[in-house]
């Protein structure tokens, strides 16, 4: 399974814990906004709603997807605050009109020492819980029960739903370490093939 690039993970989460209001209102991945996206729309019409993506992906079939992301705050403390992480997958044929899209809006939550400044974002992701995932058994719910809600949930570039939790440590704005599971499911939401990772700087 190929995963996108480190850094295409690292920054939503970085900005929930050190740069709060990184994202402006007109960046924001609105529910009713989102809705706009139809089957037929053209890659350039989604752009002008919601500005360069934060990964791009092409597939051998002459697909590409599109991901947008945005890190939402919660009000409160900057230390041990929740944010919720807003994810926009738009899957477009090989004439760059939109196939499908899926919207989705999962939490992470932050934890930190203003005196050592180290930080994390997400939970942990142990590796005894991810090696009961069964190919062709696990279910999405019982996913969900495992290793809690999925910090982002998509399509990959060939139109299979996905499940991506993430966890990432660091000190100051700097990133020193994560895990990263992402889970393809099949047409019923069934677990079809897993992947986890260790995410370095």
């Amino acid at each position: 399974m190929k995963l996108p690039p480190l850094v295409t993970l690292l920054v939503p989460l970085m900005c929930l814990v050190v740069e709060p209001g990184c994202m402006t209102a007109g960046e924001k991945l609105d529910s009713g906004v989102v809705g706009a996206v139809h089957k037929g729309q053209s890659k350039e019409e989604v752009r002008r709603l919601f500005g360069q993506p934060k990964r791009t992906e092409s597939g051998s079939t002459g697909n590409t997807l599109d991901v947008f992301v945005v890190v939402l705050p919660h009000a409160g403390t900057h230390t041990g605050a929740k944010a919720d992480i807003r994810s926009l997958h738009v899957l477009y044929n090989g004439e760059g009109l939109v196939e499908k899209s899926t919207y989705y809006v999962g939490e992470s939550r932050a934890a930190g020492t203003r005196f050592t400044q180290q930080w994390q974002a997400g939970a942990p992701l142990s590796a005894d819980k991810v090696e009961q995932i069964q190919r062709g058994k696990t279910t999405r719910d019982e996913l969900v029960k495992m290793f809690g809600l999925a910090t982002i949930e998509g399509l990959d570039v060939y139109g299979n739903k996905t499940m991506s939790w993430v966890f990432v440590q660091g000190r100051n704005t700097t990133p020193s370490a994560g895990r990263e599971l992402v889970v393809r499911l099949d047409q019923k939401s069934v677990a079809r093939d897993y992947l986890m990772r260790d995410l370095r700087p």
